[in-house]
């Protein structure tokens, strides 16, 4: 019976319960897809927008097979289709659901971590590279005509205006904060605007609005590119140079030009910049009709290097550089009116890693030169008659297999062109493929390429700047600097450990040194020990008052001691005829009491008496009383 019971209280319990559950369920998860549906530039709020859109999904279907099932049978049982999309369904929509509400931690501590590469993980990017969703915005200058930066939406096909600049961008950057750049060529300043608010204000990062060559000053810039640091980098087109401004500085340096610190190129209006994956530079030189890249030595002619012309391995002007996803060049030619394509082609002579074929084609187009193994192939699409054309280029193959370039005077082989050896490894050329090699390390690296660092003493094994001696095979010693202890110099000094500061005062240990905070304004001094003037005055009087409230509670309790000594042990009562004097007057006062009560008590009598007529002597002469008459007689 008891069974029973619990079973009925069960089914009503669902009956009853469950489609509150979904109703509420529903309207909480409602709410936050409404209220995170506003904030889709936060990336935590696109994860938890998903989170309760999974968890509505997986709410609403698999209650709605409990009630279904609750009145008209459980469907799944006979539908073994049905079945398993319950199950598959509802365990993937909460696993998601989960997946989205964890990725929203990891982005609240991505928000905070002081780890540069860690900080990527919160930006929106991220969060639409891992939903799946691309927003496919196109920011183009329109400054000729309107003075301001419009955003081209291809899902709506509608453009809107997003910053105000009042002239044209020759140079236009998104960063990862969604904050987006503009090169004002006219004002020779670079100024952004966040697009992460409605607020319209723009501020200037780089230049002033006059032309100069000092460091925080530009003339006429033209290309931008801001990296994961936020570094911010600009093609100074009249000053011949490329400028890196650090974030928040208005003073930059040059990194490229005639007036870099180690000049390996000179630049003659340069109009582009852009980094690859490895975060080599590429400058678009146009003054010069060619593109220069950064290596381990410098600064070195890419593309372009044969002077200007109409061939395809010429550009005229060039003026803007781009990569796509897979790593092809695009150029972007001003007088020729067309847009090259740079890419690597495989042939038949064997297979080789992405990697390696990428820095090959590096190679060869720093000293644009071809190889037998690799053919370059240059796309040239030209829009100037409304007509497409393309052209390709094979250039002419060395007798010698180990020689590359225009007259095979360079070597093929993989140590020289990859230079994969890490930490100062020897790199040995082998002899059975063109692309076999071997790396001798020096003591303490292992690895294929020498990447394995098994040193005692690493370059941040002692931290603070600390200086690391191996004592043995296995052991080493860290030299700490002044204020640093402990193995690896990374605990500071407690300077406070054996020092009091007086008056209450609070020691706290600096670098090198500690300092006693004072209470207060009354004292000072190294330990807190000088006390103000006024301080010791109130202080005397505070203990004058002390020592007088001392002595007469001494002075009282003595003498009572004194009283009961005498008294309970000698037998002496000063105070016995005093109390006996007392005592005969409370008698005294007693008995007058007394007396005074008793009459008090006794009762009161009161007579009224009313004369009638005066006296009056008759014809008799005899002198007759007065007629007087008693009308009442009290008794109190």
């Amino acid at each position: 019976m008891s069974t029973t019971i619990l079973s009925y209280i069960q089914l009503q319990i669902i009956r009853y319960a469950t489609p509150i559950i979904l109703i509420l369920g529903n309207l909480g998860n409602i709410c936050i897809i409404i209220s995170f549906s506003r904030r889709r530039q936060s990336s935590c709020a696109m994860y938890l927008l998903f989170n309760a859109l999974f968890n509505s999904f997986y709410l609403t279907f698999n209650v709605s097979l409990s009630l279904y099932g609750l009145y008209y049978g459980n469907p799944t049982s006979s539908n073994l289709i049905l079945c398993k999309c319950r199950y598959y369904l509802s365990q993937t929509w909460n696993q998601t659901a989960t997946t989205f509400a964890i990725l929203a931690c990891i982005d609240r501590f991505a928000l905070v971590t002081r780890h540069k590469y860690l900080q990527l993980i919160n930006k929106s990017f991220i969060c639409r590279i891992i939903i799946g969703i691309t927003s496919g915005d196109i920011y183009i200058d329109n400054g000729y005509q309107n003075g301001q930066v419009e955003k081209y939406s291809l899902t709506d096909n509608i453009s809107t205006p997003v910053m105000f600049v009042g002239q044209q961008c020759f140079g236009l950057f998104l960063d990862f904060n969604n904050t987006l750049y503009c090169s004002k060529n006219g004002f020779h300043q670079i100024v952004t605007k966040s697009l992460n608010t409605n607020s319209g204000s723009i501020k200037t990062v780089a230049g002033r609005d006059c032309a100069g060559s000092l460091p925080n000053q530009l003339n006429a810039p033209h290309g931008l590119f801001v990296n994961i640091n936020f570094d911010l980098y600009v093609a100074d087109y009249g000053n011949n140079r490329i400028q890196l401004f650090r974030p928040d500085e208005l003073n930059g340096t040059t990194v490229a030009g005639n007036t870099s610190i180690n000049t390996t190129i000179s630049l003659y209006n340069p109009t582009g910049i852009t980094f690859d994956a490895e975060d080599n530079i590429y400058i678009v030189d146009k003054g010069n009709q060619r593109i220069v890249v950064s290596g381990p030595t410098g600064f070195r002619c890419l593309l372009g290097c044969n002077g200007s012309g109409l061939l395809s391995y010429q550009m005229n002007a060039p003026q803007i550089l781009s990569f796509d996803i897979y790593g092809n060049i695009y150029v972007t030619e001003w007088v020729n009116n067309r847009i090259k394509k740079f890419f690597i082609v495989n042939n038949s002579c064997g297979k080789y890693l992405l990697k390696f074929i990428l820095r090959v084609a590096k190679k060869l187009f720093l000293l644009d030169e071809p190889t037998t193994q690799l053919s370059t192939v240059v796309t040239t699409v030209s829009y100037q008659k409304a007509n497409v054309s393309s052209a390709v280029l094979t250039l002419p193959s060395c007798l010698n297999q180990n020689q590359i370039g225009s007259n095979c005077n360079h070597s093929s082989a993989p140590c020289d062109i990859l230079v994969p050896c890490q930490n100062n490894g020897t790199c040995i050329n082998g002899n059975k493929t063109i692309n076999e090699y071997s790396c001798v390390c020096l003591s303490g690296f292992n690895g294929t390429q020498c990447e394995v660092d098994n040193r005692l003493c690493k370059p941040n094994t002692c931290q603070n700047s600390g200086k690391c001696k191996e004592t043995s095979s296995t052991t080493f010693e860290c030299s700490c600097q002044s204020g640093w202890t402990n193995i690896y110099c990374e605990t500071k000094e407690n300077y406070c450990k054996n020092i009091t500061c007086l008056n209450n005062g609070i020691c706290r240990p600096l670098l090198l040194n500690f300092t006693c905070e004072c209470l207060g304004t009354s004292y000072s001094g190294r330990y807190c020990e000088n006390i103000e003037q006024t301080t010791v005055v109130r202080q005397a009087v505070s203990r004058s008052f002390s020592y007088i409230a001392i002595i007469f509670i001494s002075s009282v309790a003595t003498f009572i001691i004194a009283m009961d000594v005498l008294k309970y042990i000698f037998g002496i009562d000063l105070t016995k005829g005093d109390y006996q004097e007392l005592a005969r007057k409370q008698r005294r006062w007693r008995r007058y009491g007394q007396r005074h009560s008793k009459e008090a008590r006794l009762p009161k009598q009161k007579q009224q008496l009313i004369y009638t007529d005066n006296l009056r002597v008759p014809s008799s002469g005899t002198l007759a009383m007065p007629n007087i008459s008693v009308i009442g007689e009290t008794i109190c």
